[in-house]
């Protein structure tokens, strides 16, 4: 999928597993503290998205 929506936190796990299937955008309330993030998988709060970006 092109991105993923979650009603909660974006967790490292998640995203290592979202980095893994291909998705292109994770959407979550917060975010967790990442130890790497991967340069496919962007990560957005919904307060980036109210911010504009």
């Amino acid at each position: 999928p092109d991105a993923v929506v979650v009603d909660g936190r974006i967790d490292q796990r998640l995203l290592d597993v979202a980095a893994q299937r291909g998705v292109g955008e994770l959407l979550g309330r917060d975010v967790g503290e990442f130890v790497k993030r991967p340069i496919g998988t962007r990560v957005l709060t919904v307060g980036d998205l109210r911010a504009g970006s």
